[in-house]
């Protein structure tokens, strides 16, 4: 009976850990969502700027392309997850985007470097997960 307080002790501390862990990689999305929503911002101030350069200078024409260019950007933006579920989606496309910021290559079944054999069987996995691998290779 001696042994119950040690391993209530030690089941609290490794309860504790685990929570801290959990906390950490929470606060590591974080950041890494708030960087990528700076850097949005950051890129939206400067298409604002030069839209607003093209405007005082009277060259509509060059307005006008800039801004299909960037109607085009914006197509070609693709989430790797779109279940239809907005809620879920965020969090996927988070995960995956945390996952290849740290050199893990996410290859979703949609992905033309998907493998056509793993394609083929019955239930494939949805989410391939590359450890080590950069999109160059």
């Amino acid at each position: 009976m001696a042994h119950i307080p040690f391993l209530s002790h030690y089941l609290e501390r490794k309860n504790i850990e685990y929570q801290n862990q959990l906390l950490a990689r929470q606060v590591e999305e974080v950041q890494n969502i708030y960087l990528t929503m700076r850097g949005w911002r950051h890129d939206y101030h400067n298409h604002l700027q030069s839209m607003k350069a093209y405007v005082e200078m009277g060259q509509y024409d060059k307005l006008q392309e800039y801004l299909g260019l960037l109607e085009n950007d914006l197509d070609q933006v693709n989430q790797l997850c779109d279940s239809g579920n907005v809620n879920l989606d965020a969090i996927l496309n988070s995960k995956i985007s945390l996952a290849e910021k740290n050199g893990i290559r996410v290859l979703t079944l949609e992905d033309a470097a998907y493998p056509d054999r793993l394609r083929q069987i019955y239930a494939p996995p949805p989410v391939l997960y590359l450890p080590g691998q950069s999109y160059g290779e």
